[in-house]
């Protein structure tokens, strides 16, 4: 249970960091998206985070 809530605190925390930075870093933002389709997950930040 521990594990999952903090999973969910981060995931949330990282979204919160998204929002706020989306407007300094779209092309940062654009990137993670394709980061998304990736296999490894645990390579790239985003799949970690989701």
């Amino acid at each position: 249970m521990s594990k999952y809530s903090t999973r969910t605190i981060k995931a949330a925390h990282v979204t919160m960091m998204t929002t706020v930075k989306s407007n300094h870093n779209i092309r940062l933002l654009k990137r993670m998206n394709s980061f998304r389709k990736c296999k490894i997950g645990h390579l790239c930040p985003s799949c970690k985070s989701t």
